[in-house]
């Protein structure tokens, strides 16, 4: 029988979806795949201080949230598209939210990569960085983060096993 902690985790991971670290793949890259995938779903990016949300239909984003502030629509959009901390999960299935964000994805990011632009020649902080701890506090989220996407993986290489699905040696 499996624990509580393993069942709740495992609600949080469908079977199909793609999760990783920002580190790995950047938030430009992965809104790219989806663009020219064609894919609908929510990219969801954890991060210290909160969740924020891009919702997909047929590879163009159509609304964003963020929590735990409950904020939707572009400028959402153009905040979260410069967070280059945390992880991320995309679920692959039709978003229930609505179709606040018009632009086409394809200029929702060049505008976001301009005011990144803007914000490193103004000598400023990046708006989309989260960090603002002390290196302890920067240090514990790490290892936090860490044993989550630890436990993910987990999980995964088990189900995978369990169905026989998993590479040979």
């Amino acid at each position: 029988m499996k624990n509580k902690s393993e069942s709740e985790a495992r609600s949080l991971l469908g079977k199909d979806d793609l999760i990783g670290s920002l580190k790995v793949a950047g938030i430009f890259d992965l809104c790219q795949f989806l663009m020219l995938n064609r894919k609908s779903g929510t990219l969801t990016l954890f991060r210290r201080g909160g969740t924020s949300r891009l919702y997909f239909i047929n590879g163009q984003i159509i609304n964003a949230s963020q929590e735990p502030e409950g904020k939707q629509g572009r400028e959402i959009a153009l905040q979260t598209l410069r967070i280059d901390r945390g992880g991320f999960r995309f679920r692959e299935q039709n978003p229930s939210t609505s179709h606040l964000i018009k632009d086409v994805t394809q200029n929702l990011l060049l505008d976001a990569a301009r005011l990144i632009d803007e914000s490193m020649l103004d000598g400023g902080k990046d708006p989309g960085d989260t960090t603002t701890g002390s290196l302890e506090e920067e240090v514990l989220h790490k290892q936090e983060v860490g044993e989550e996407v630890r436990k993910l993986f987990t999980m995964i290489e088990e189900e995978v096993a369990s169905e026989g699905e998993a590479p040979p040696n």
